[in-house]
């Protein structure tokens, strides 16, 4: 994006013309150029930084070593009181579902979400007398 605006500042090249040889919709490079969006901003800021994500990522794992599952519901939770504490949300609550389930999606290797009626049934199943003891 950068580059194809300095390309019509520089160059004086046509809009239309570098738009077609960048592959950038005209009327976006139009609105770079003309100021309403700064050429090197695009996308939406997102909430947590990969170090913060990475770091959500841990916490939730190291809680399933243990033998805990994480449910969707706690995860959201977690995340928003997270958010809140970082300044990244103006009021504590929980994060969205969307989030969620995008985030589950990315982590999916590494992250489980169960509901949590499975996790007291599992947890029935493998509690015996000999293990509690």
């Amino acid at each position: 994006m950068l580059k194809s605006v300095s390309e019509i500042r520089v160059n004086k090249k046509s809009i239309r013309k570098t738009a077609m040889d960048f592959g950038i919709p005209y009327q976006t490079l139009r609105n770079r150029r003309r100021g309403h969006n700064a050429p090197d901003n695009f996308g939406k800021e997102t909430l947590f930084t990969e170090e913060e994500r990475l770091g959500l990522v841990d916490v939730t794992d190291m809680i399933q070593r243990f033998g805990y599952g994480v449910s969707n519901a706690a995860l959201q939770k977690y995340s928003g009181e997270i958010a809140f504490r970082f300044g990244r949300r103006p009021v504590d609550k929980p994060i969205s579902t969307c989030w969620l389930y995008r985030f589950l999606q990315r982590w999916q290797s590494r992250v489980v979400s169960k509901k949590p009626s499975a996790l007291e049934s599992n947890r029935a199943k493998t509690s015996t007398t000999e293990r509690v003891e």
